[in-house]
């Protein structure tokens, strides 16, 4: 019986994917000689938003494929057990921390920021109840009050109390935490289900300690601090190392001797989008062809992160008259 709820679900998840653009369409999508016949073409092939307005920019399809992940997690969670749902709800977290992050740049910044607070709002109405009507606080005090509900409002209020960091420290505070419960938690039930969390800590540690030695004055003992605290496929001796590194082409040689050394260029480019590359291949064959366990729930949401993160980025490349070639280089396949 579980078996077939297995397979069952599996087959669900396979139906989903099958609505997803393939890379053909995405080549195809980046060819589109403006944005209105971008928005036909994406109208035309993914039924979600067949009804899309023909006017509409990148931020009202961004708010478009959010309320297709919204509904995708509602289905997910609809077919999961309570313990499998318990920790799918984890996962999912890491969306509640954007709306967090948003929202904060929302109360504390003199921009406009409409369209950013139409996206959380969307989010905090569908998903984390718990949290609607953050964009509408004017100070700390309503801010925090909101956050009292959430398993992330002491390391807000820590931070709010500190005065002087910048939102990134934010943004790498509640994302550690995020991982760190996730990976403990996912660990405790079946060590078999941290396989891409742990791949994606692994990465984001990586990518962390080359941005943070390259752009920012941050002493090695402060590094080590905001790094995640997991270790899947790359120990700490090699971190250590990482942060050690005096250039870029030392910071390479170590990478190079993990099984990470895809991601490196022999040039300080594209490591963000070299990352994505290696994470989408590696839940892509999670998805397709490993036996169905949580992880394959997982994939799905990456993969499909992956096609929205794809499909923005054509179509900011289309607005701005960017070379196809450049456009066509950041697809994420």
């Amino acid at each position: 019986m579980i078996n077939l709820r297995y397979a069952n679900i599996n087959a669900k998840l396979k139906g989903m994917h099958a609505k997803f653009l393939n890379q053909d369409e995405l080549f195809k999508l980046s060819r589109q000689n403006d944005m209105r016949n971008a928005i036909f073409f994406l109208r035309e092939n993914i039924e979600d938003l067949s009804n899309l307005d023909e006017n509409s920019d990148r931020i009202l399809v961004e708010k478009e494929l959010d309320k297709i992940i919204i509904d995708d997690i509602n289905k997910i969670e609809k077919v999961l057990n309570s313990s499998e749902k318990e920790l799918f709800e984890d996962f999912v977290s890491k969306y509640e921390i954007k709306c967090i992050i948003e929202a904060y740049k929302i109360v504390y910044s003199n921009n406009d920021m409409n369209d950013s607070q139409k996206i959380v709002d969307l989010w905090t109405s569908k998903i984390f109840k718990e949290i609607n009507g953050i964009t509408k606080a004017t100070n700390s005090e309503q801010f925090l009050n909101i956050l009292k509900r959430t398993k992330y409002y002491k390391y807000v209020k820590e931070y709010i109390e500190k005065k002087d960091l910048k939102v990134n420290d934010l943004e790498t505070i509640l994302y550690k935490v995020y991982f760190e419960n996730l990976y403990k938690n996912l660990k405790r039930i079946d060590k078999n289900l941290v396989d891409i969390i742990g791949r994606n800590i692994d990465l984001l540690n990586i990518n962390w300690i080359f941005r943070m030695n390259k752009y920012y004055n941050i002493s090695n003992e402060n590094i080590k601090e905001k790094l995640i605290n997991v270790y899947y496929k790359i120990d700490k001796e090699i971190i250590e190392n990482l942060i050690n590194s005096k250039d870029y082409d030392e910071f390479k040689k170590i990478v190079d001797k993990t099984e990470y050394l895809i991601i490196m260029n022999d040039k300080e480019v594209d490591l963000d989008n070299k990352i994505d590359k290696y994470l989408y291949q590696k839940c892509k064959k999670v998805f397709m062809f490993q036996k169905y366990n949580l992880n394959t729930v997982f994939s799905y949401m990456y993969l499909k992160e992956f096609e929205k993160q794809n499909i923005i980025n054509i179509l900011g490349g289309i607005s701005y008259n960017i070379e196809r070639k450049v456009i066509d280089k950041r697809i994420i396949t």
